[in-house]
């Protein structure tokens, strides 16, 4: 699960379980209420387990579960106790729920920052992979020169041929200054 990819769902999520009346509610009237599918409602509730609490208590004719955010169950928590059977309770203060959406936004933000960079560095590879190669075929090509002209050097006379090993050892040595 990713902030980044769930951000939009996640900030309905938790606008609207932050400022309903009701203390929990179930996926389908949730998904009815923000606009999106159920089958995503679902799998961003538990997804977030940090973020969105799931109840043990079931509604009785589906079965579901309700679900609330954790700091709203945590806030509520005396009060849940004492009126356990409402439906309704007080809705979170607009601040939390603002800290909230920011929280999600950081991680979100966070998470593609990470994505283009781990992006930048699989590039800088490819590119590193491939200057290694083309450096590689350029010594080959320079040594294959060298080695020509020692064997044509040595056809030739003695003083000829140290001249010529000497220009290609240079021009070795060149190529490699050259590469690192």
């Amino acid at each position: 699960m990713k902030y980044k990819d769930d951000q939009e769902i996640i900030a309905a999520l938790i606008s609207h379980l932050g400022l309903v009346k009701y203390k929990s509610r179930t996926p389908p009237p949730i998904a009815r209420a923000i606009g999106v599918g159920e089958e995503d409602v679902t799998r961003v509730l538990h997804g977030y387990p940090g973020i969105f609490r799931k109840s043990n208590r079931k509604k009785a004719d589906t079965e579901e579960h309700y679900y609330t955010l954790q700091i709203r169950y945590a806030i509520r928590a005396d009060q849940y106790k004492k009126n356990y059977t409402s439906a309704e309770g007080t809705p979170l203060d607009v601040d939390h729920v603002m800290r909230l959406l920011e929280y999600v936004s950081h991680h979100a933000s966070r998470e593609q920052e990470l994505h283009l960079t781990q992006n930048q560095l699989q590039q800088e590879r490819e590119l590193t992979h491939r200057d290694r190669e083309l450096t590689r075929e350029m010594m080959k090509q320079d040594l294959d020169i060298a080695k020509a002209s020692v064997e044509s050097a040595n056809k030739a006379s003695s003083k000829a041929y140290k001249a010529a090993f000497l220009a290609a050892v240079a021009a070795v040595a060149t190529a490699i200054l050259e590469v690192w």
